[in-house]
């Protein structure tokens, strides 16, 4: 009752208008602030959480600063292929643009007889990984790859990539992989992984 008339006394006395439009100017604004600082944050939130191929495609990228070969120059250019996912292509793209500057060169190729890591999606038939050469690092999201002669098995667990390796298959290769790198991955005893 107090407040309508005060509004009431307000109203009549033009000199006070003022006082009515800044008092409903200042909630405006501070809405439009509110509502602004909320979609400026979501925007930031939303871009920290990488999606599932960002991760994969992070996850490749990591693993090949830790893949040797013996018999090649250190500066011969890395090559990827990607089979059966164009997200995690479109990802491996994204971070191969950012890297340009650095000493090795990292491409993306659709010839997979010259690809040095080749990722399958876990959809792809794997009829094609007996093709694969000794020094052709192969890697895949499908559960059981070590099983049937994959060398790295990834697995995408609360935002988090994991990484498996069969230590079997690691011998029968032409490459070798850094220490550290067998450190933090789940190493298969040659029992757990190829059949």
């Amino acid at each position: 009752m107090k407040a309508n008339l005060l509004i009431n006394h307000l109203t009549r006395h033009p000199k006070y208008h003022y006082l009515l439009i800044s008092h409903s100017f200042f909630h405006f604004y501070v809405a439009l602030l509110t509502l602004a600082l909320l979609l400026c944050f979501q925007k930031v939130f939303a871009s920290e959480i990488p999606s599932e191929s960002q991760l994969k495609a992070t996850a490749i990228y990591r693993t090949s600063h830790f893949v040797h070969w013996p018999d090649r120059s250190p500066d011969e250019p890395i090559r990827f292929c990607i089979k059966g996912d164009k997200k995690v292509q479109q990802a491996l793209e994204m971070i191969l643009e950012n890297k340009q500057n650095t000493s090795r060169q990292f491409l993306i190729s659709n010839n997979l007889k010259q690809c040095d890591f080749i990722y399958f999606h876990e959809k792809t038939r794997f009829q094609i990984l007996k093709a694969q050469t000794n020094t052709t690092v192969t890697i895949s999201d499908k559960k059981d790859f070590l099983k049937i002669g994959g060398v790295v098995e990834l697995t995408i667990t609360q935002g988090r990539a994991a990484i498996g390796i069969c230590q079997r298959a690691l011998q029968e290769k032409d490459f070798t992989v850094d220490a550290s790198l067998m450190r933090i991955a789940d190493v298969k005893e040659a029992k757990r992984c190829v059949r």
